[in-house]
């Protein structure tokens, strides 16, 4: 979804069932400028709130980090989790 020529929006959806654990689904929002920096969130229900940030260097690399802010009861014992992503 292009806001306009610098900025693109991208919303996606991930639904996830498996039968010993309960249904889950991550929504999330990222936005781009100039097709180079990326800032997101996303929300996995009864779980996590995460920032993204991610940078694409070029056509072939990218590079990122997310931050999971735990919100189920495992926050007691977990401040939540980094990510490092690298993509090729």
């Amino acid at each position: 979804m292009e806001l306009e020529e610098r900025w693109k929006l991208k919303p996606s959806f991930l639904f996830k069932y498996q039968k010993a654990a309960p249904v889950q689904l991550d929504m999330n929002i990222t936005a781009m400028f100039m097709d180079q920096v990326a800032m997101g969130v996303s929300y996995r229900t009864g779980d996590a709130v995460v920032a993204i940030l991610e940078y694409q260097a070029n056509q072939r690399f990218r590079i990122g980090y997310a931050y999971d802010f735990t919100t189920s009861a495992i926050r007691k014992y977990a401040t939540g989790s980094h990510e490092i992503m690298i993509g090729f």
